[in-house]
């Protein structure tokens, strides 16, 4: 501790995260490169360490970019494991010379932080399974304290943004606090179905890009509090139903996004292990007929994963609501509509990969949301190259309409 402290919001989970080293199901120390700041690599390069200089040696590069938080990287090996993972699935670094000497991104993860005004906002990432298990399993929903944090602990801050700028006047960062809330109270009504809920957000963010691309962007606090007033007067209910399901369009489309990842490679054994299953249970391989897949993701939606999420919704909630304060949805990607696709992306993906896995195991389990999200997030989300390619590709086709996002999302 420094003896000085910083305002900063939290989910109220935060403080309850312990990593459980080398225990855990899916180390944090394999199946990335892990990018090293520019500090951590003078510290290594000034070591006298017969046992890690060797390793260092092979595995330690200069990243193109080489910025501050990016200088170099530790390149995994052929087991897509930091050579720096002990027997014990502990860090070499850490065992000998303690957290101090750790590079940035691995003595904070799977925390992460942004500033909105000056106020910091710390929060997990669900592609860490401890951290998912601590977001996901919160039956009553996310809850967000104000809290003081040492001001001198290690954080990387990704996103700044101040609402309060004259120079946010008339802009979505104006507006970040009446879209926040807005956004999270939908996701949390639970008087709406979970797929009803992310239409909501579709139609909102539809409206608010409309307002921002007409140079109306002072008008977006006004349109969130009138949308508010629609879903709280239930007015919004008949637009919702003009959203009909199409199964086998929905499915087209999403496995046209699985193809794409796939070409990449998979790099995680437990997505895979997800994905399998998925693919199993609704006969989803290369040369499937549709007219077969469509029966039984029906039969597996309405049998096993609707009576499930029916009682256990809260699990997607709270990730997606992690999701958006994480991120400081609605402004992590150029438009608030991209932001909104790609939520929605995200959602009509793991709820793929569930309703699979449910009519390959004839049923679901807290545990098998927990290795949905938590792997999907580690292998797709974290690829922030791909999600955003993703959504260039499917604007160019015309498959970011509100109308075909709908399509991936419900049902």
């Amino acid at each position: 501790m420094t003896g000085t402290t910083k305002r900063a919001l939290v989910p109220h989970y935060f403080h309850r995260f312990v990593c459980i080293g080398g225990e855990c199901e899916d180390t944090c120390c394999g199946g990335w490169q892990v990018p090293v700041d520019r500090a951590a690599y003078l510290r290594y390069a000034a070591l006298d360490d017969a046992e890690l200089l060797p390793i260092f040696a092979e595995s330690l590069r200069e990243s193109p970019e080489r910025t501050e938080h990016d200088y170099a990287r530790i390149h995994t090996g052929s087991d897509r494991k930091c050579p720096m993972m002990s027997g014990e699935g502990l860090c070499r670094i850490q065992l000998k010379y303690g957290e101090p000497y750790l590079c940035d991104v691995c003595a904070v993860y799977p925390r992460h932080a942004n500033e909105v005004g000056g106020v910091r906002e710390q929060s997990l990432s669900a592609s860490c399974p401890e951290a998912a298990r601590l977001i996901l399993f919160q039956p009553d929903g996310l809850e967000f304290d104000e809290v003081l944090l040492d001001a001198g602990a290690r954080a990387l801050v990704t996103g700044r943004i101040d609402p309060e700028s004259r120079l946010a006047a008339g802009t979505p960062e104006a507006a970040f606090w009446a879209l926040r809330i807005l956004t999270i109270q939908i996701l949390q009504n639970r008087s709406y179905a979970l797929d009803d809920r992310l239409l909501m957000l579709g139609l909102f963010y539809e409206k608010a890009q409309e307002l921002v691309d007409g140079g109306q962007g002072d008008q977006l606090a006004d349109w969130a509090q009138g949308f508010g007033g629609m879903i709280e007067s239930e007015a919004v209910r008949p637009l919702l139903r003009s959203f009909q399901p199409k199964t086998d369009v929905k499915l087209t489309l999403l496995n046209i996004l699985l193809q794409a990842r796939d070409g990449m490679g998979i790099r995680s054994a437990r997505y895979a292990d997800a994905l399998a299953r998925c693919r199993s249970g609704l006969g989803l391989r290369e040369g499937a007929a549709l007219e077969e897949v469509v029966p039984a993701y029906e039969h597996a939606c309405r049998e096993y994963y609707e009576p499930f999420i029916s009682e256990h919704g809260y699990l997607l909630e709270n990730w997606l609501v992690n999701h958006v304060f994480k991120t400081l949805f609605p402004l992590h990607t150029p438009s608030l509509y991209e932001d909104f696709c790609l939520l929605a992306l995200h959602y009509a993906w793991v709820k793929l990969l569930l309703v699979g896995m449910s009519a390959q195991g004839q049923g679901l389990s807290n545990e098998d949301v927990l290795l949905a999200v938590q792997s999907y997030s580690k292998e797709v989300e974290h690829v922030h190259a791909f999600t955003e390619g993703l959504y260039v590709t499917l604007t160019g086709l015309g498959y970011t309409r509100l109308p075909y996002v709908a399509l991936l999302v419900k049902g």
